[in-house]
């Protein structure tokens, strides 16, 4: 945690040390250390104290509502671009980071460690309403970098900072957009991540790459997750299968990781009911156990078969959507109807049922 306020100060994300509270009114917040791969993350908890939190006091009908798109969205993208369709993804490095906070919400982003006061200066992450206001910024960017390059919104996928760009081959879609992109943020002080050598945190003009956790092949049309990703699935699969009792948070983190990994594998969706049902039935206490029930570990057998054979290649499944509110009725007799209509006509006609 040290070290991570050291880098902020270096990056000017804090502001300190003071030796005693530099605002009026200053708030200390507690802090989490959470562990992400091979790097910990500091976040204020702005939860706490309970009913008289930041959050707390966040009104919900003023933060903007964020539309994000998904791994399963993008691939279905990747298949109307095509075999060698070229693929960029393009990460804003520290995120929240690069969004100043509010003057007057200062006073409230305060730490005290190691004898000493600091104010987080920039989005914090632990607020209900960095997302939004990030979001604000990211979007805007994206926009206008559509906009400069002329790219049909069919091709661009974003989450929270990851703006991601798919397009055919024979076109020249996804370069002139990454180009666009680039230059753009560069002019607005706008930090990206370096390309990453394994086309794995960002990377442009590619047909292979790590994209919202999946990797997609281009030239195969297909997907796949990594073996520490199939690890970690397994390895909560297996504690919940051998488990008698399991509390609310351990089981939200394996729904989380199936319900990422599942919106790859449409037929998943049929094993999910007592997954769902037993997440319910907690309803929302952390503090109690509950009987892992029989029908959710038989269902687990077959989503772990599926996640260790997701490991190798498998081929993006074109998702068929829903029949739509309006429909239509075709007749395919010869004479053109039943003879219970009070239209007629020649062979198969349609007609719209409103």
């Amino acid at each position: 945690m040290t070290k991570t306020l050291k880098k902020w100060l270096e990056d000017d994300y804090l502001a300190g040390p003071f030796l005693s509270p530099p605002l009026s009114e200053f708030r200390a917040n507690s802090m989490m250390a959470i562990q992400q791969g091979d790097k910990v993350r500091l976040v204020l908890n702005m939860s706490y104290p309970k009913e008289n939190s930041f959050n707390d006091n966040v009104d919900e009908d003023k933060v903007g509502k964020v539309a994000m798109s998904s791994a399963k969205q993008f691939g279905q993208t990747l298949l109307k671009a095509g075999t060698g369709a070229s693929m960029s993804k393009l990460d804003l490095k520290d995120a929240y980071k690069q969004i100043p906070a509010k003057t007057e919400d200062l006073r409230l982003q305060g730490i005290s460690w190691g004898g000493a006061f600091f104010v987080e200066t920039q989005q914090i992450f632990g607020s209900s309403s960095s997302v939004a206001n990030f979001d604000i910024v990211a979007k805007t960017v994206q926009d206008i970098a559509i906009t400069r390059s002329s790219t049909s919104r069919t091709w661009v996928h974003r989450t929270l900072d990851d703006t991601c760009v798919v397009a055919p081959k024979d076109s020249d879609i996804c370069e002139k957009f990454t180009e666009e992109y680039t230059q753009l943020c560069t002019r607005l002080n706008i930090r990206l991540a370096e390309d990453c050598p394994y086309n794995d945190k960002a990377f442009r003009n590619a047909t292979e790459g790590t994209v919202l956790g999946i990797r997609f092949n281009s030239d195969r049309l297909e997907w796949r997750i990594s073996q520490e990703k199939a690890a970690k699935i397994l390895g909560d699969i297996h504690l919940a299968a051998n488990s008698k009792e399991m509390e609310l948070k351990q089981m939200e983190t394996l729904h989380g990781r199936l319900d990422n990994f599942g919106q790859m594998c449409p037929l998943l969706q049929a094993f999910k009911r007592p997954l769902n049902d037993f997440l319910a039935s907690f309803k929302e206490d952390y503090d109690i156990l509950l009987q892992v029930p029989e029908d959710m570990i038989r269902d687990l057998v077959v989503w772990g078969a599926a996640a260790r054979a997701s490991t190798t290649w498998m081929p993006v499944e074109k998702i068929i959507s829903m029949p739509p509110l309006n429909t239509l009725k075709f007749v395919s007799d010869a004479a053109g109807g039943t003879g219970e209509e009070e239209w007629a006509g020649v062979t198969s006609l349609g007609l719209l049922e409103d």
